[in-house]
């Protein structure tokens, strides 16, 4: 409304404080329930349970969601996009290339929140610097 890009910095926040206030019990919750609730419904799938945890972790780089809206609001996307088509380029190339690395799930699910975390720390901070600059 303003035309004022710094206008955008108190949403910035009110987004990065929501998405943690929804995710971080979320998280929480799935993270301690996942392995009695697998081990009782689905016993076969126990060797399973470290790498869930681990992806349940990674869901904290979804707090990234929130400020992302920037990018269309300003409508700054392109960066944005190249960097999330790099990621997932980096994620393929290298699970491709070096499948040695990943002799375990728990191995491809550290990975894959390694780069989740990459991209949502590149998120935060571009989002951030489009508002203060």
């Amino acid at each position: 409304e303003t035309g004022n890009k710094r206008s955008l910095i108190p949403l910035w926040w009110k987004s990065m404080i929501l998405y943690l206030a929804i995710l971080v019990p979320i998280i929480l919750i799935a993270y301690f329930a996942m392995p009695p609730l697998v081990e009782m419904f689905l016993p076969e799938y126990k060797e399973g349970i470290m790498a869930g945890k681990i992806t349940i972790l990674t869901c904290i780089t979804l707090v990234s969601n929130g400020p992302s809206v920037i990018f269309g609001t300003l409508k700054k996307n392109f960066v944005y996009i190249l960097v999330v088509m790099l990621c997932l380029a980096l994620f393929w190339i290298v699970v491709t290339l070096r499948p040695d690395m990943f002799q375990t799930i728990e191995r491809v699910a550290m990975f894959r929140g390694i780069i989740a975390l990459l991209l949502a720390l590149f998120t935060i901070g571009y989002s951030y610097w489009l508002i203060r600059k």
